[in-house]
């Protein structure tokens, strides 16, 4: 009787064991399919190399900066957030190209100046942009 439980215990597993191995075969190789699987960032981004990414990205914080502006030049005091700007000075907030997470509109306690900011998670890298109201760039690397 001991032989025969040892010959059909191995069988009794050997499903699991297959199922399991498949699941990780399966779960690797879409990972090491995906180029972007380190990355979190919009599907209409990841055939953009970093660079034009960036620079995309930029280019939108630079569209909230002079929405920015525009709001504080016609009403003398800078918007409390970025949906204040929404629809007279944007059609809507653009997002970061480098991110899944929206850019942020950070406002002096003094309203003496604010910044835009953005992250960036590149190759499982994270990165901290962010525009100053001159619109000068800075990065947190």
């Amino acid at each position: 009787m001991t032989a025969s439980l040892q010959t059909h215990a191995p069988r009794r597993i050997r499903p699991f064991i297959i199922g399991f191995v498949l699941i990780v075969l399966l779960a690797a190789s879409a990972y090491i399919l995906n180029p972007y699987s380190g990355t979190r960032v919009p599907a209409e981004a990841k055939a953009m190399i970093r660079e034009e990414r960036q620079a995309a990205t930029k280019a939108r914080a630079e569209q909230i900066l002079a929405a920015v502006r525009a709001y504080q030049a016609q009403h003398n005091q800078l918007p409390a957030d970025l949906t204040d700007l929404v629809p007279t000075f944007l059609p809507g907030i653009p997002t970061s190209m480098n991110s899944t997470m929206p850019f942020m509109y950070v406002v002096d306690p003094k309203k003496a100046g604010f910044v835009i900011k953005w992250e960036a998670f590149a190759n499982s890298y994270y990165e901290r942009y962010w525009l100053n109201k001159d619109g000068k760039l800075h990065a947190d690397m």
